[in-house]
């Protein structure tokens, strides 16, 4: 390259150094895109799906519930008569088991006749726009899965239809129509966002995800998304499940990606230093020795230019000759060449640094306005250098936005008056209309009047440097308002334990002092922490070792006064090494209290549950003991008629006719017990039973044998009626008074007390309760009191704290919860040891009338009447036929309902005594409903062990007479059969 010029090998250099560079920039930003391309890709399609299945997943439980109990018998029932006990035992009390918020259970019609949540959800089950929707999704499909989007949130439907097991294909037309109901809460989108590793937000489906800002060590460009439509009603996508996560893989690429630049980097900078050592040896040098010489007036030594370009050759050979031809002009001329030289090599370097650095270099000539420009005018403004030259002083002003110009120049006028510096930001416009932010830099030069005559300055593009400023700045915004704007407590502590951030409701949460904090003495911080507490010791150990690992740990801490805050803690690290840890903490007192609510209410429920088998196993034994007993009582009855007062067989008989009415008495707690015991309802004055009682002789025994027991009675006056059996409520208080008389065996008070008032629910709080007015009963005494785990048993049957056989049947309490539940009423127990028990009984008023009390003053009487006896007890027959023929009626027997039906239509008979059970197929009423197609109007009395049954009350309405229950005595039976025949004949219709 000796022979080339100087020019010619710089710029052969400086292409080859450019073109280098970009070449490989530009293979390693294709390079690194396409393979984050396909890493974020496989992401965002491995997360969705894994997003799908979890989804389906979790709608399980919600779909089981849907579409198992509509496939139920019982609902077929239930969608039409909306009772809401048995809703309340089958449905509610399911919603917890089913993971279910809501459920609705429509009618054939489409009318709601049930619905209910659980109370934490406070769904509005009975909104317009809701039933609008079900309305016309029940028009549709049979069943239905889709998502509802409104005020409540993200609510999820399952809707099938209500068909009877029997029918497994479903092919029958629908009986109603059963709604589950999900609201997707914070606690599952928080499992959710576990689970899928992702940040989750349930959105509108024409949104993007929503801005959520991170550490602040997150890069923007490592979120990848993805997400799920969720059908409305009509199949139109309602909402969007939008997800973002992090691709720790794409920040490692971008990472080596960030090295390999760095050593291009490195790279380049060795050969731009090669480069301008060139430019040093080959320009820089031999133009200093040539100006050296040239100012001394000395001739150029050839020798040194020997190794030079060929224009240093030139140049020395022209200066010689000068010096030797023109002598008189050598200064001169010498003193123009220098400058001519200076000139270039200063112009030359001047444009050359400012090319690349990046930056436009201006001179202003303040005189007539005009600008010379330089440097990287296309880069900063995107017009041509050509082009450029053409803008002055007036035309820069127009260039600089509106909301600067002013400003820079005041300031361009005040450097001018004062040092003659100017600095300045303002924004530009560029070619494209668009606008940069330029850094301007600039010095005016002055005459020797010190006056501005001309000005030079540098612009610098910083518009990615204040994008970035704006940026971060907009971020710390974000952040701050993030963290004040959660309902969870924040604090950032360093490594050696002080506290460098908090937010608002981290002080309130812990009611920290304001001093405390604004003084940063962390001592008192954590001793006023500490002190609130109940177990400090652990809560400090805790910290103290979690200060030692990069654990991420989650536990609970408690108060002194009955708080409950969940702790959460992480490492705060960067690089792999631990700066502090962040703190997190969130009140759920509530929660726990709502958590603590629901495990007694479940409690409750078992028990009630319970309740009710011992109450079916009770009403079989009841049934089989009447059968046994009825003919004890009825021969001891037939004895007592038949033997002489004073002879002592009588005593006797008497003793086993007591024994067997004491037996038939617990067999009738039994069936109470059992909740079968249907016995008849009329309206009542709650304050008359309570005196029919008070009045009782059972009751002056209490009194005479506990005289140290003082009675207060507080009977309210202004009390509606209730619709009662007045015989049931008086055993209730009866075993309630008993009960508080025992339990005060050294004396107290004993208080009965009747108010009535509205109701929305009962004083535990446990159990729902129908809204309305009800008469509230109270017994209370001032005794031992209840314990707590026994007072969870009190009713169940037979269990008893009392010495065994000392009192009682065992059933007392049992006894009282079937006739509350009977008379569809509620209970409350408060109790406390050695103070004394509580029990309050709630019943719904009643608007009925009150009936005329019957007259039982008559006596029965004989007569000569047929009457067939239909029994499948032989002992039974025989005992009501010897009952009834010793009266003068003319009897005949047979075993089951045909041989009746046999019987009657070969000869007719005046009235029938007719056994309820009998055979499995074919009972009471089903031979009554044959004997009538033969005799309509057949008159009929109804016997059983049992209880008054649906059936029953079905023989009733066909025409039959009066339900007796075994075991009767004579006097029951002859008095029924006797007003049964004296009734004047009104046939019944089959």
């Amino acid at each position: 390259m000796a022979g080339l010029r100087t020019e010619t090998r710089l710029i052969v250099l400086i292409g080859l150094v450019i073109g280098a560079f970009l070449c490989g920039l530009l293979l390693l930003y294709n390079s690194g895109e396409k393979r984050t391309a396909l890493l974020v890709e496989d992401k965002m399609k491995e997360r969705a799906e894994f997003l799908a299945e979890f989804v389906e997943l979790h709608a399980e439980p919600l779909k089981t519930f849907a579409y198992d109990y509509s496939f139920w018998d019982e609902m077929v029932d239930f969608a039409g008569t909306g009772d809401s006990t048995w809703g309340y035992d089958n449905i509610f009390i399911s919603l917890t088991t089913y993971k279910t918020d809501a459920a609705w259970v429509y009618g054939v019609n489409g009318d709601l006749t049930y619905c209910t949540a659980v109370p934490e959800e406070q769904i509005a089950l009975r909104d317009s726009s809701l039933e609008n929707i079900f309305g016309k999704a029940l028009k549709q499909e049979p069943f239905q899965h889709f998502f509802i989007y409104d005020s409540l949130g993200l609510l999820e439907i399952r809707i099938a239809p209500i068909q009877p097991s029997s029918d497994n294909e479903r092919v029958t037309a629908p009986k109603g129509f059963f709604i589950v109901g999900k609201i997707w809460d914070s606690e599952y989108i928080d499992q959710l966002e576990r689970t899928v590793q992702a940040e989750i937000a349930i959105v509108d489906p024409t949104d993007g995800f929503p801005e959520i800002s991170g550490s602040e060590n997150r890069n923007p460009e490592d979120d990848f998304y993805f997400s799920r439509m969720l059908p409305g009603p009509d199949g139109q996508p309602v909402a969007k499940i939008a997800c973002m996560a992090e691709s720790p893989l794409y920040y490692h690429l971008q990472k080596t990606d960030y090295s390999r630049i760095i050593y291009i980097g490195i790279f380049s900078f060795g050969i731009m230093l090669i480069l301008s050592i060139s430019l040093h040896i080959w320009v820089s040098r031999p133009l200093r020795h040539i100006m050296n010489s040239l100012l001394k007036g000395e001739q150029i030594s050839p020798e040194y230019l020997r190794n030079t370009g060929v224009e240093f050759k030139k140049i020395g050979g022209l200066v010689s000759d000068f010096f030797t031809q023109k002598a008189a002009l050598e200064s001169e001329i010498g003193e123009r060449r220098m400058s001519e030289e200076r000139l270039k090599s200063v112009e030359s370097r001047y444009r050359i640094v400012s090319e690349q650095t990046g930056q436009m270099v201006y001179d202003w000539d303040i005189h007539d306005g005009n600008i010379v420009w330089a440097g990287a005018i296309e880069r900063i403004t995107g017009s041509l250098l050509e082009e450029y030259q053409k803008v002055n002083i007036d035309q820069w002003e127009q260039l600089i936005h509106p909301d600067d110009r002013q400003s820079a120049i005041e300031s361009l006028q005040n450097a001018s008056e004062t040092d003659g510096k100017y600095i300045a930001e303002y924004r530009l416009r560029r070619k494209d209309g668009s606008y940069c932010y330029i850094e301007d830099n600039g010095v005016f030069l002055v005459d020797e009047h010190n006056k501005a005559y001309r000005m030079l300055g540098t612009m610098k593009d910083v518009t990615e440097r204040r994008t970035a400023e704006e940026a971060l700045k907009d971020r710390e915004n974000l952040l701050k308002s993030t963290l004040e704007s959660t309902a969870d407590g924040i604090l950032v502590v360093d490594n050696n334990g002080r506290a460098t951030h908090w937010n608002a409701r981290f002080q309130d949460l812990w009611n920290i002092p304001s001093g405390i904090l604004e003084s940063r003495d962390d001592e008192k911080m954590l001793d006023y922490v500490l002190s609130q507490l109940m177990d400090p010791e652990a809560f400090l150990e805790k910290v103290k070792a979690l200060y030692q690992c990069s654990d991420v740990s989650f536990d609970n801490i408690g108060f002194t006064d009955g708080r409950v805050y969940e702790r959460y803690s992480c490492p705060l690290m960067r690089d792999g090494v631990i700066l502090g840890r962040v703190w997190s903490f969130r009140d759920i007192t509530q929660r726990m209290k709502a958590e603590q609510s629901r495990l007694e209410l479940q409690d409750r429920l078992e028990r009630a549950q319970r309740m009710e088998s011992l109450g079916l196993l009770a009403g079989g034994v009841a049934h089989d003991l009447n059968n046994m007993f009825g003919p004890v009582i009825g021969y001891a009855e037939l004895l007592l008629n038949q033997l002489p007062p004073d002879s002592p067989i009588t005593t006797r008989v008497a003793k086993i006719a007591k024994s067997a009415q004491d037996a038939a008495m617990v067999i009738q707690d039994l069936l109470t017990l059992a909740r079968r015991g249907r016995y008849e309802m009329r309206p009542l004055d709650a304050n008359a039973v309570i005196r029919s009682y008070l009045d009782s002789t059972n009751f002056e025994k209490l009194k005479e044998r506990y005289p140290q027991v003082t009675i207060q009675v507080d009977l309210s006056s202004s009390i509606g009626l209730i619709m009662g059996s007045e015989i049931h409520l008086e055993k209730d208080i009866m075993n309630l008074v008993g009960n508080a008389f025992e339990a005060m065996p050294t004396g107290g008070i004993l208080t009965i007390q009747t108010t009535q008032t509205y109701m929305e629910k009962l004083q535990a709080g446990y159990q729902n309760i129908d809204n309305g007015e009800y008469v509230i009963f109270r017994i209370k005494d001032t005794g031992v009191g209840i314990s707590p785990d026994d007072i969870k048993k009190i009713f169940e049957p037979y269990f008893s704290r009392k010495k065994m056989g000392s009192s009682g049947s065992g059933l007392g309490l049992a006894v009282v919860y079937g006739i509350i539940k009977d008379h569809h009423g509620y209970y409350d127990v408060v109790s406390e040891i050695d103070k004394g028990t509580e029990f309050i009984l709630y019943f719904p008023v009643s608007k009925e009338a009150v009936l005329p009390a019957r007259d039982s003053s008559a006596k029965s009487t004989g007569g000569i009447e047929s009457v067939l006896v239909v029994d499948d007890s032989s002992e039974q027959r025989e005992l009501a036929a010897e009952i009834i023929g010793g009266l003068g009626y003319t009897v005949h027997t047979v075993e089951n309902g045909r041989q009746a039906i046999d019987f009657v239509s070969r000869k007719p008979v005046d009235i029938l005594l007719l056994d309820m059970i009998m055979e499995p197929d074919f009972d009471g009423l089903d031979t009554y409903q044959e004997i009538l197609k033969i005799h309509p109007g057949q008159k009929a009395l109804i016997v059983s062990g049992f209880s008054s049954t649906d059936r029953v009350q079905e023989m009733l309405k066909l025409g039959a007479g009066k339900y007796i229950r075994k075991p009767y005595n004579m006097d029951t039976l002859t008095r029924a059969l006797r007003e049964e025949l004296d009734k004047k004949l009104s046939p019944a219709t089959p």
